[in-house]
């Protein structure tokens, strides 16, 4: 294949390619921040992105509605700067990804990329680099906004989360993972065989402990009379759904 570039240029299409994609998960992935709604159930919002929800039902009953989906309108996106950050992140997202996939289409077809093109795909890149670090700055001054004091407490404020934290994707992997495991042993309490060692009692009794400290997933369906009466219809968030109830994703 007929390529203009040397070898630190390959370098520099891998990595502008790698770092475009992570931009670009992160900005899309929900996962940002995390809290507990009604104190029963995670809730994970992004800028323009959120999981787990609550809306009343047609039986007028609170339920809290375990899916993750976008804000149905830009305007419903609940504070200015998480506005502003969507629009920051999402242009320097797609801006990156452009100057990767030119730097990649470089590797495999000559002339794309010449000492011209490449100082204004640097530019660009830096350019791209500066909007979503702005969007991320922006982003938690938008943390005083309705929808996170009510999942994160009342102390929630610019720059403060609260009793919210920041959250990774594997770290929701691993704690969906090991809820699977506890719903599992509780289902079947038993072990299959009996241990036969003391310290293969030892471990048995250890997992039996840690399944007692972590939160079982819940009946979705929100009941306490306590927590409906907290929670009215319109004080719900306007997102996620359709006129017909459905999840926007």
């Amino acid at each position: 294949m007929a390529t203009s570039l040397t070898g630190v240029g390959f370098l520099w299409a891998t990595l502008s390619l790698a770092a475009a994609l992570l931009c670009c998960s992160g900005f899309y992935l929900p996962f940002w921040i995390q809290g507990r709604l009604l104190g029963k159930v995670d809730a994970y919002f992004s800028s323009f992105r959120r999981c787990n929800y609550p809306r009343v039902s047609p039986q007028g009953v609170v339920e809290i509605v375990q899916e993750c989906g976008r804000y149905s309108k830009f305007w419903d996106i609940p504070s200015p700067w998480w506005q502003a950050s969507t629009v920051l992140v999402g242009t320097g997202s797609a801006l990156s990804l452009l100057i990767a996939v030119t730097a990649t289409a470089a590797c495999c077809i000559t002339y794309v990329v010449h000492s011209g093109t490449a100082r204004v795909a640097g530019s660009l890149q830096l350019t791209a680099a500066l909007l979503v670090m702005v969007g991320a700055a922006v982003y938690p001054v938008g943390w005083d906004n309705r929808e996170v004091r009510e999942s994160c407490g009342n102390s929630s404020h610019i720059y403060r989360l609260g009793e919210s934290r920041f959250v990774s994707d594997l770290s929701v992997q691993r704690r969906h993972a090991l809820q699977q495991r506890v719903a599992l042993r509780l289902a079947h309490p038993t072990p299959p065989n009996p241990p036969s060692t003391a310290a293969e009692t030892a471990i048995v009794v250890q997992e039996f402990v840690q399944s007692a400290t972590v939160n079982v997933p819940f009946s979705p369906i929100v009941n306490d009379v306590n927590d409906t009466c907290n929670v009215v219809a319109k004080d719900l968030p306007k997102c996620l759904m359709k006129s017909d109830g459905s999840v926007f994703d």
